[in-house]
């Protein structure tokens, strides 16, 4: 007897691409968790990411890292964790993507190669997270804030987007952005000592 299909996510797949996807999903649709091929999804994840899928291509990846925390093995599980740390960059959210980068981190059995490649994009992410933090702490309070395309397009969100209310939100996200930073900067291990398991 065949289960009653979930209402698919909204994509932003067309032509015969989406028919194929869609088979594609109702196949794995039928398969019990325990019966899900991990090295699917991933293989899946990565496809929906080159395509430009990228909420797509997350759901899969989280999918396969899930699995491997519950203790399924999977070969792929630093490259799974990285590659959704890369899709969050693209979506410009670097505190998601540090995090998952610090699950990668915590595969064991990384060669040492890896292990700084890891850290020395950990460290780009704590770069970035800081940077933005910055423009959002200080950009709401400038005048670029007041003279910016949006309003000069759309004078009905004027009342809103100038109230100080809203600029200290930003500004507040901005100061969350620099504490993250912060944090991972403090958080990192040095040379001589190895982080935990």
């Amino acid at each position: 007897m065949k289960k009653p299909e979930a209402a698919a996510p909204q994509s932003t797949e067309s032509g015969p691409l989406k028919e194929v996807f869609d088979e594609f999903r109702a196949e794995l649709g039928e398969m019990g968790a325990e019966d899900e091929d991990l090295e699917t999804h991933y293989n899946l994840g990565i496809a929906f990411r080159e395509m430009g899928l990228l909420e797509e291509a997350i759901g899969e990846f989280q999918k396969v890292a899930k699995a491997s925390d519950r203790g399924r093995p999977f070969r792929y599980t630093m490259q799974c964790c990285t590659l959704l740390g890369l899709a969050f960059m693209e979506k410009g959210q670097p505190a998601i993507a540090a995090i998952w980068y610090e699950r990668a981190l915590q595969t064991p059995g990384m060669d040492p190669e890896s292990t700084l490649a890891l850290r020395y994009d950990l460290a780009l992410l704590v770069v970035v997270a800081f940077e933005m933090g910055a423009l959002l702490l200080y950009l709401p309070w400038s005048v670029y804030w007041e003279q910016n395309y949006f309003l000069s397009h759309y004078p009905s969100l004027m009342h809103i987007v100038l109230h100080p209310t809203f600029r200290g939100v930003v500004s507040g996200i901005g100061v969350l952005d620099i504490m993250l930073a912060i944090g991972w900067i403090g958080a990192r291990p040095g040379p001589d000592r190895v982080p935990p398991r």
